[in-house]
């Protein structure tokens, strides 16, 4: 980065330079067998920069990612921007046809691909694009290990944005309602996106965060960022498997986790979830836009009772809201499908659970609009005064 000496431009690729200087040795990557620290983390994303740039990347050109939540797909967060590059994140369960419109209209000129998705390409012209497949095993004749072995462990010397407000990443929709459209997102936006994750979810340097949430979903929602601002440790996860996930929930002590509803329901239902042995902390689940949900140290893993967070203020549920016997789940708006989708037994919540939830919802609007009128009651105070002054000159 350059620039005047009283600015920094602002980009979350710094947030890693940090961490690794801050905490070298603490483990940054859980995969499997593997674990890197933040200092092995931070040169592996500084050798994709300088191997990117050595084949030819210049700034601005689009990196796409075909790569469910692996190290390799980790890194790219990192290492495709340190090289001046544009990510172009693209939704693994995609067809061909999809996938190859959002590479041309993208203007991708590489590919970074998981080889377990080559089927994904099948029949696509991939003509002037350089593409680099990753086996994830991480050891040497994998191709993107290789790559890696070619780069610069030191990086690029003009590495990261000259620019805050250059794109760090394009992120196409789905295409549910046409062609896959593409959002421009900025070195800056996500900076300040990431940061908003630290904040709204409590990320500290404890974190474990579990990546049940695509990756390639909005940057993973700026986790692959915000884990890495506060020094948290990434535990990779190739596909959100229910017996996985409690397996990694109880070995990796795992602290946060998000993904959309229709995971915590196989979570929620997955025989594995009827041990009866409690998880012995609180657990943060980031439910689709909803907020998160925690999962607390009286909870058992065969009948979780956990709250739902408003935005502003969390319901709590203890032992005490315990309803007919059963650990219930607090829903949190008009919507009781959250319910089943992170509790276990959720179609039991007792009916009185329900109706404080309500209550508490519907004081809270209650509340904003009390507010609301005051402040508009206010401005409108102020608006006569002025008016009276003006004419009192005149």
């Amino acid at each position: 980065m350059s620039g005047p000496v009283h600015r920094t431009e602002l980009s979350p690729v710094s947030f890693l330079d940090r961490s690794a200087r801050v905490f070298p040795d603490r483990t940054a990557v859980v995969h499997g067998t593997r674990r890197y620290s933040y200092a092995e983390l931070a040169t592996r994303c500084r050798r994709l920069a300088g191997a990117l740039r050595a084949a030819g990347l210049a700034r601005g050109d689009r990196v796409a990612l075909l790569c469910p939540n692996t190290p390799a797909m980790l890194e790219a967060h990192f290492g495709v921007p340190l090289a001046g590059g544009v990510m172009v994140p693209i939704n693994v369960r995609l067809t061909a046809p999809e996938i190859g419109y959002i590479l041309g209209h993208s203007g991708a000129r590489f590919l970074l691909v998981d080889a377990a998705l080559i089927g994904s390409l099948e029949g696509l012209d991939l003509t002037g694009l350089q593409v680099v497949w990753v086996d994830d095993t991480g050891v040497a004749g994998d191709p993107y290990e290789d790559l890696l072995a070619t780069g610069d462990p030191s990086g690029p010397r003009d590495a990261g944005p000259d620019d805050e407000d250059a794109l760090i990443s394009i992120n196409y929709t789905s295409g549910t309602t046409g062609r896959p459209k593409g959002v421009m997102c900025t070195h800056r936006g996500s900076h300040l996106n990431a940061l908003g994750d630290v904040l709204d979810n409590g990320l500290t340097d404890g974190t474990v965060y579990l990546w049940t949430l695509p990756m390639f979903h909005g940057n993973g929602w700026c986790f692959t960022w915000a884990v890495t601002a506060v020094g948290g440790t990434h535990v990779c996860l190739r596909s959100p498997d229910p017996a996985r996930i409690w397996d990694l929930l109880e070995a990796e002590q795992v602290t946060h986790m998000c993904s959309a509803p229709t995971v915590q329901i196989g979570v929620a239902h997955h025989p594995a979830a009827h041990r009866g042995r409690p998880l012995g902390r609180a657990t943060e689940i980031g439910v689709h836009d909803r907020g998160p949900a925690r999962v607390g140290e009286h909870v058992h893993l065969g009948s979780a009772g956990l709250c739902l967070d408003r935005g502003d203020e969390a319901v709590e549920v203890g032992d005490r809201d315990v309803v007919g016997g059963v650990a219930g789940v607090v829903l949190v708006g008009e919507q009781p499908v959250l319910g089943e989708a992170v509790g276990c037994e959720a179609h039991r919540v007792g009916l009185e659970l329900l109706r404080r939830a309500r209550a508490a919802v519907h004081e809270d609007h209650r509340r904003r609009l009390r507010l609301c009128r005051r402040l508009t009651g206010e401005a409108e105070a102020e608006g006569d005064r002025r008016d009276q002054d003006s004419e009192q000159a005149q």
